[in-house]
C-alpha cells in the first residue's frame, strides 16, 4: 500500500456484472468503491450494524467516477481506499480502481460521506473511525 492508503480490495469481475460484450456495466464502480469502504470499515471492527448501533450512518453527498479503461469478464481489480479530506462530520474519500494483473488504472473516483445520526442530523465522527481517517490523511 501507498503511504496515505487506508486499504485495498480486490475483487473479480463476474458475467452479472458485464454486459453483452463482457465490459463491467459503468455505474457498478461506485458499488465497488463502497464495497472496498465498506471491508475497511469491517477491518477495523466497524462494520455498518456497529456504527448504527452508534447512532452513525454515513451518508454519500457526493459521488464521481472517470473512466480511463474497460475492465471485463473475469479481471481482478484492486480498489484502493484513501482519504482526500477530512472534515469533523464528512469526509472526502479517493478511489483508484486498478486491475490487479498489470496496474492499469481502470478508473478514478471521489465520494464524499456525511456523517450522521439516525435521524439525519450531523454529527461528529465516532472518535475511532476518526483517528483511522486521520492516519490516511
Amino acid at each position: 500500500m501507498n503511504k496515505n492508503e487506508l486499504y485495498r480490495h480486490s475483487l473479480r469481475i463476474y458475467s452479472d456484472d458485464t454486459d453483452c460484450y463482457g465490459i463491467v456495466w459503468h455505474p457498478l464502480y461506485l458499488s465497488y468503491m463502497s464495497k472496498a469502504r465498506v471491508e475497511w470499515l469491517r477491518s477495523l471492527e466497524l462494520e455498518i450494524s456497529v456504527l448504527k448501533r452508534q447512532d452513525t450512518l454515513l451518508v454519500v453527498r457526493s459521488a464521481s467516477v472517470e473512466y480511463q479503461q474497460a475492465a471485463r469478464l473475469d479481471d481482478i481489480l484492486e480498489i484502493t481506499v484513501k482519504v482526500a479530506q477530512l472534515k469533523k462530520a464528512s469526509a472526502s474519500f479517493e478511489h483508484t480502481i486498478c486491475r490487479q494483473e498489470d496496474q492499469v488504472v481502470i478508473a478514478r473516483g471521489q465520494v464524499r460521506l456525511a456523517c450522521t445520526s439516525l435521524a439525519l442530523k450531523p454529527r461528529a465522527w465516532p472518535a475511532k473511525l476518526y483517528e483511522e481517517m486521520q492516519r490516511g490523511s
